[in-house]
C-alpha cells in the first residue's frame, strides 16, 4: 500500500510521462489537427499545410528548385506521399515566401519584401464576375480530388487551379 507522499510522487511521475507522450505526439504531427482551409485575412507560411478534408492530398509551399510556388501533393493521412507535385501556382524565386487571403478575395503570393508574385485576380477589378458580392471567395481549400479551390461563403467554389 503506497503512502499519500509515495501516491502523490506517483501522480507525479504519470503526469510527467503523459505530458512527454502529448508532447513527442505534437512535434510528430500525430496529434496535431490539420488545418484544411485558409480564410480571409490569414496566411500561409513556408513550412506550414492545408490537407484536403480525406487526407489525400497536402497543398504547402514547394520547398525545390521552383521555391516561389505553392503546390497540392498526393498524402497519405495529410503526410506528404510523393514530392512531385499533383499541381502548383506562383512564379519561381527564392526566398521566404507566403501565401494570404486578402480580405477583397484577392489571393497572392508574396515574397521576403512583400513583393506579390503571383495574383488569382479574384477581385471586382481583376475580374467583373467578382462585383457579385456573393461570391467574394472568403476560403481556400484543396479538395479531394486535389485541386485547389476558392470558396465564397454559400460554399460555391468560384475559383480554381489545376494542372
Amino acid at each position: 500500500m503506497l503512502s499519500r507522499v509515495g501516491t502523490n510522487k506517483y501522480i507525479m511521475k504519470y503526469k510527467e510521462f503523459l505530458s512527454a507522450i502529448a508532447i513527442t505526439l505534437l512535434a510528430t504531427g500525430v496529434a496535431s489537427a490539420q488545418k484544411t482551409e485558409l480564410k480571409t485575412g490569414e496566411i500561409l507560411r513556408r513550412g506550414e499545410q492545408l490537407q484536403s478534408k480525406s487526407g489525400n492530398y497536402v497543398f504547402a509551399a514547394h520547398t525545390g528548385a521552383n521555391g516561389g510556388q505553392f503546390c497540392s501533393y498526393t498524402a497519405k493521412n495529410g503526410k506528404i506521399q510523393s514530392y512531385l507535385p499533383f499541381t502548383c501556382f506562383g512564379h519561381t524565386n527564392k526566398g521566404n515566401v507566403r501565401l494570404e487571403l486578402w480580405n477583397d478575395g484577392n489571393l497572392v503570393v508574396l515574397n521576403e519584401k512583400n513583393e506579390v508574385t503571383w495574383a488569382s485576380s479574384t477581385t471586382p477589378a481583376g475580374d467583373p464576375r467578382f462585383k457579385d458580392a456573393n461570391i467574394k471567395p472568403v476560403k481556400l481549400m484543396v479538395g479531394d480530388d486535389g485541386i485547389i479551390g476558392l470558396y465564397a461563403a454559400s460554399g460555391e467554389r468560384v475559383w480554381f487551379h489545376k494542372k
